[in-house]
This record gives C-alpha cells, sequence and structure tokens, in this order.
C-alpha cells in the first residue's frame, strides 16, 4: 500500500516573530518515523522557510550570516480581541500565493499533519488549514504540537483540522493513521522513543542551520513553564548518540555552520553529557557554530564548561537570571542566586566570552511582581556590561502560575488564547502598562 503523507509547519500570526534558528523539529521527527513504514512517502512544506521565498521577497528580509533573521510578513487585520492593541498584526512566513503553489507541486496527500507551537499563534493555524483544506480536500488533516496540547479542547473547536492528537507521544499519531488506513501499523504498542529517531533534514532543500537536542524535558518544575506538561520525563541522550546525529547530517549539508541547541536544560550533568560532546566535536575539528536561543542555568556553569564552551564554538549565548530577588527566585523553581550568576558570568568572560556577547533573561510582567524589581534587575545586569532581555511572562495553561495569572488579570485566558500573547503582559496590571513597560525597555537598551 502507497500512501503520501505532507507535514505542515505554519504561518504564525502575531504582533512581533523573529527567526532564532527556528526549525519545526517534532515534525521532522515525525518525518523520519513515518518513512520506516513501507510504501509511506513523506513530504515537507515549511511555511517558515525562508528558503522557499521566492527572489522578490528575499530582497525585502533581512537575514544574518549565522542563520537567524527576520521573516517575511504581511499586514493583516486585527481579530477583535486584540483591537486596542497599536501594534501592526501581521503573518509572517510565506505569501498565501506561494504556499499554494508549493502544496499544488508536491503529490496529493492521503493525511496532512499540521504542527503547532505558541497557544495565542492558533489564527495562523487557521489560516493555513482553511487553505489545506481548498487545496487538498480529499486529505486528512491532523494537528498536534504545543497548541493542540495545551489548548486541546480550543483547538478541537476552532482549528479546523480533522483530527487533534495532545501530547508527545508519536506512537498516538502512527495509531491514528493506522484507522485512517494509511499505514500498517507494524510498531509495538507503547511511547515511540523519540532517542531512537533522527530529525529527517532532508526534507528541506536548502537549509541555514541545523538544530540539535541533547536531552528532553526539564529536570526542574518552574512555576511559569509547560516542560514538565510536554515532557513528564527527563531524559538525557548519550553524547556519542549527539555526535554521531550532527556529524552525519553536517556531511549531507556540508554548508551549514550553525546549530541551535532546543534543550531547556543543556547544561546540567555537563560532565556525562555536554563536556564528552564538545570533546567529540573539537577532536573532530567541526568548524561549527553553537548558539542558545533557550536560556542556560547559569548555576551549572563552571571554569572548565565555559572554557569547553569557548573552544567548542559557542556563538550565542543567553543566560537565565529571570530575577535578583531571592525570594522570587526560589517561587519560580530556584534555579540560581545572584552569587552563582556573578560566578557564572566571571567564568565565561575569563573563557574569552565578550560581555557583548552574553545576553540575560529577566521576566516582567509575572503575577505579583513589581516595577521597581525589574527596575533593580536591569540596573544590576548593565552594572556587569551586559545585556539585558526583558521576557514579558506569558500565561500558560496547566502550570503552576496558572490559575493565579487567571485570578490577576483583566483577559478570559481560559476561553480565549489570544489573550496569552505576551504582548499583552496580560497578568502585569497596572505596575506594567504599557507605557510603563516602555521606560523599563529604554532602561534595558540604555536609552
Amino acid at each position: 500500500m502507497a500512501a503520501d503523507v505532507l507535514l505542515i509547519n505554519p504561518w504564525i500570526i502575531d504582533f512581533a516573530a523573529y527567526d532564532l534558528w527556528a526549525k519545526p523539529l517534532g515534525l521532522l521527527y515525525i518525518g523520519d518515523l513515518l518513512r520506516r513504514f513501507d510504501g509511506v512517502q513523506v513530504q515537507l512544506i515549511d511555511c517558515l522557510d525562508a528558503g522557499l521565498l521566492p527572489e522578490s521577497c528575499r530582497l525585502k528580509v533581512k537575514r544574518r550570516p549565522n542563520g537567524s533573521g527576520h521573516y517575511y510578513a504581511e499586514e493583516i487585520a486585527k481579530p477583535a480581541a486584540l483591537a486596542s492593541v497599536p501594534r501592526q498584526y501581521r503573518r509572517f512566513g510565506l505569501p498565501e500565493e506561494v504556499f499554494r503553489a508549493a502544496l499544488r507541486q508536491v503529490p496529493v496527500p492521503d493525511a496532512v499533519v499540521v504542527t503547532s507551537q505558541m497557544t495565542y499563534w492558533y489564527p495562523g493555524i487557521q489560516q493555513t488549514i482553511k487553505v489545506l483544506r481548498e487545496e487538498c480536500p480529499q486529505a486528512a488533516i491532523i494537528l498536534g504540537g504545543i497548541y493542540a496540547t495545551l489548548c486541546c479542547d480550543h483547538a478541537r473547536r476552532h482549528s479546523g483540522a480533522d483530527h487533534i492528537v495532545p501530547g508527545t507521544n508519536l506512537g498516538d499519531l502512527v495509531a491514528l493513521l493506522s484507522r485512517l488506513g494509511v499505514v500498517q501499523k507494524t510498531l509495538p504498542s507503547g511511547p515511540v522513543d523519540l532517542f531512537q529517531l533522527s530529525p529527517a533534514w532532508d526534507l528541506y532543500r536548502e537549509l541555514s542551520c541545523l538544530v540539535l537536542t541533547t536531552s528532553i524535558g526539564c529536570p526542574y518544575r518552574c512555576p511559569y513553564c509547560a516542560s514538565a506538561r510536554l515532557y513528564p520525563v527527563y531524559r538525557r541522550r548519550p553524547p556519542e548518540a549527539v555526535f554521531a546525529e550532527l556529524d552525519c547530517w553536517l556531511s549531507r549539508f556540508p554548508e551549514v555552520k550553525d546549530i541551535a541547541f532546543y534543550d531547556d536544560a543543556l547544561l546540567l550533568a555537563a560532565e556525562t553529557g555536554l563536556l564528552p560532546l564538545l570533546e567529540q566535536v573539537e577532536w573532530a575539528s567541526l568548524a561549527v557554530r553553537f548558539h542558545t536561543p533557550n536560556g542556560l542555568h547559569v548555576k551549572a556553569i563552571t571554569r572548565e564548561l565555559a572554557r569547553a564552551m569557548k573552544r567548542g564554538g559557542f556563538t550565542t549565548i543567553r543566560l537565565s537570571l529571570e530575577t535578583t530577588d531571592g525570594a522570587l527566585q526560589r517561587q519560580w523553581g530556584g534555579k540560581t542566586e545572584k552569587q552563582q550568576f556573578e560566578a557564572a558570568v566571571g567564568h565565561l568572560l575569563a573563557a574569552g566570552f565578550p560581555a557583548g556577547q552574553l545576553d540575560i533573561y529577566l521576566l516582567v510582567g509575572v503575577p505579583g511582581q513589581c516595577w521597581q524589581q525589574v527596575e533593580e534587575d536591569i540596573v544590576f545586569v548593565r552594572s556587569l556590561g551586559l545585556r539585558p532581555r526583558l521576557t514579558e511572562y506569558s500565561p500558560i495553561p496547566g502550570t503552576a502560575l496558572w490559575p493565579a495569572a487567571c485570578a490577576v488579570s483583566p483577559y478570559d485566558l481560559q476561553r480565549e488564547p489570544l489573550f496569552h500573547n505576551n504582548t499583552l503582559v496580560s497578568c502585569g496590571g497596572r505596575e506594567f502598562a504599557r507605557e510603563r513597560l516602555d521606560e523599563l525597555k529604554q532602561l534595558a537598551h540604555g536609552l
């Protein structure tokens, strides 16, 4: 039996979006899994892929040599729920006619698997699925990913998909495709082990970067984060397996130099994880640049690790400080303390990382947080010669802070995921009204 499955990374619709080496890693794992079934052909259309843009659109998009950069974007009308926000609302990714043309160039699919990310990006999913309905009317449309997991009922009612597959067990997707007659189920029952899969990067026509994971999940249970709900068990991959995957795909795409780590807890137990990996990278003389868009746990940074990161090619360093207030730090997960942060920064500077290369994440607008504390955090970070990056809190269903967020927010967070948008700072109250938040941003930029 022959079957065609199309994987779709949908449009983003939001006030702002920036490509920090973003790739639909879950879809790529699915691609590898499905190609293991006899007769199944897999195609990918990534609506955010700059490589699919026509030249006229590429010229309008500023991309950096390191593989990050802006998305192509078109302004669209704001939904009524966000009408009061004085910013442009845009659809990020391929122009619609380019997306439709790409759909007409692939084999007619029997099933389309669409992924999802932020809960408040669901309008992009709706518009993507609308086009899929028109171009692939015979295909079963399946939605999975973060939004489908955290807002499952909303996705069933509003996404337009035929089937919703919540959670991160790919075995559930295989079981659905088997019931639909798309695949002949030959896998044993139970969870699919992601560690036995390798992302199907060859589904891309061209690549400017790769994404790597050395672990799944996170042992911390920070109250604002959904990692533990998505991946309840923290697991680490053997460093030799990570290196083998990296080496394999670099040999297939020798032009790629930029590698982004997607781990939630990259540096934990580094002596048996990241350090052996970096030793293999150094031994093989791989000319790569490593990037960490997710904040690193500063408590884990030792002198030895900082030196190994420098030798191994780390370029983008982003550290999770969140706040300098000790009580808040303990409430938010206890990942670091002010003294530990200063020690970690000292190790990185001594290893040769310029201060301007270290970006520091600070949380803003968490329920109960005060404006003055964020101001102190910014002043502290800038006093060390580092760059503070303000991260507006986004309420996430199912997290420990969710009940408090719903209690203090003037928005109906439970019924409308658009109100999860961090642009609203929906739980900050008067402390983080737009004009006061702008003051903090100016201070963070040294203005």
